[in-house]
């Protein structure tokens, strides 16, 4: 799906899932997961976004895709910020899609 556009770091994992509701509607869902250390301990943060239901219909699904991978990437972001802030915060490199040029 996304293997030509995005390589992932040891550490992390991206994988598109079939999720369903409480209803028993299913639904695709994007996980990122990623390996952190915070205060010597380890831990896997996730985050999860819905995908659209026509996801694999979709002739843009990579474009679609990539989109969902960006967001989830930036609320990463966000999240390891305010874990450093409390914690050691140890993690591996990654590239970052919304930094702002120095």
């Amino acid at each position: 799906m996304l293997s030509d556009k995005v390589s992932m770091n040891r550490g992390e994992t991206l994988c598109v899932q079939v999720n369903a509701k409480k209803t028993g509607e299913l639904f695709r869902n994007m996980f990122y997961m990623r390996q952190v250390d915070l205060d010597d301990e380890r831990y896997i943060i996730g985050l999860q976004a819905r995908l659209p239901d026509d996801f694999e219909d979709n002739l843009g699904c990579r474009d679609v895709g990539m989109a969902c991978f960006k967001g989830l990437s930036r609320n990463m972001d966000k999240v390891e910020l305010v874990l450093a802030q409390h914690f050691f915060y140890s993690g591996s490199m990654r590239r970052r899609y919304n930094c702002a040029p120095f």
